[in-house]
């Protein structure tokens, strides 16, 4: 198949260099300096894919229309051919471009100065069909800000470890498992990535307890309890604020709602409950039990299993507590 390539950038040096390299790379290439210029052409021809640089200043072309940057033209690509895939392109590359690019729809964000080997890897997996290579999600671009801003999250969890001795090391042992347990239901590995991140994270907005209610070593109030019942929630705010783990958000919310309904803090059950947060329940619950909290010893572990089994059903997903029981 011939596939048509649309160049959407107002610097002719990044036109004449991308027009060069796809041409050579067998795509047939066509070029618009601004964004109405680029709407005209994709309504009149068919596009394999669209390269469309971000910041465009008005275009003596844009005479008629009004002058489009790269997000409004990326918006209104997706609402005249949604299909039509869009790779963005600019050399400011802040968080919120690159979210706001990927959440319009961007199948990848690239920066400027253009590297033509990434380029070419992104366009082989969005259009050649023979190689059959699933796109990464999240993107390459993303993926990075992830991992950097997820370092910055580990480090608050650790800090709260740090200050509560009960909890040390409780948020690793629970990813460990709730790997295991991913793995053992045979789960994609970008799947047991997200519920790897969200186990990771579940517990970080417990920096917003207070301290006396997580080391009370008695029974807590009913003011105690319901402020400890907010945690999951705290979680999700502090992790939502990055839009880079939208898929771990409902998991750690959640991982704390049981299977028959009566868990926290929706109410939800069975299958309303993300996979993800039914496993991370049952990882989480077997690592409280099997360590030493302020107001009791830990269990053993063929106690805590024995828990396990009480609970398959009402607190834990059946299929879960099976697997979990296969995997340690």
């Amino acid at each position: 198949m011939n596939h048509k390539i649309l160049i959407v950038d107002d610097e002719p040096a990044v036109r004449e260099m991308m027009v060069t390299f796809l041409t050579k790379s067998g795509y047939e290439t066509f070029v618009a300096e601004s964004g109405t210029e680029a709407i005209r052409q994709i309504k009149n021809k068919v596009f394999s894919l669209v390269l469309c640089d971000v910041v465009m200043p008005a275009s003596p072309i844009d005479i008629g229309g009004p002058a489009m940057d790269g997000l409004q033209v990326l918006a209104e690509i997706k609402r005249i051919n949604p299909a039509l895939p869009v790779l963005m392109m600019s050399g400011v590359t802040t968080h919120d471009l690159v979210i706001k690019s990927l959440e319009k729809g961007a199948v990848d964000f690239i920066a400027k100065p253009i590297s033509l080997v990434q380029v070419n890897k992104i366009i082989k997996k969005v259009l050649n069909p023979d190689l059959r290579i699933p796109l990464e999600y999240p993107s390459p671009v993303a993926r990075l800000m992830r991992e950097g801003y997820f370092g910055i999250l580990k480090t608050t969890n650790q800090m709260l470890e740090m200050k509560n001795p009960y909890l040390k090391g409780h948020s690793q042992r629970v990813a460990d498992a709730a790997v295991k347990i991913a793995r053992g239901l045979k789960l994609p590995d970008n799947t047991i990535e997200v519920i790897n991140y969200a186990a990771l994270l579940h517990d970080i907005g417990k920096v917003g307890i207070s301290d006396v209610i997580l080391f009370k070593p008695d029974k807590l109030t009913a003011q105690e309890w319901a402020d400890i019942k907010t945690h999951p929630i705290l979680s999700r705010m502090m992790v939502e604020q990055l839009r880079l783990f939208r898929a771990e958000e409902p998991i750690i919310e959640y991982h704390h709602e049981w299977y028959d309904g009566s868990g926290y803090p929706k109410g939800l059950s069975h299958e309303e409950i993300p996979l993800g947060a039914r496993v991370i329940s049952i990882a989480d619950a077997y690592d409280a039990m099997t360590s030493d909290r302020p107001y009791r010893v830990s269990l053993d572990k063929i106690n805590a299993e024995k828990v396990l089994r009480k609970y398959s059903g009402t607190q834990f997903d059946p299929k879960m507590v099976e697997v979990f029981l296969e995997v340690i």
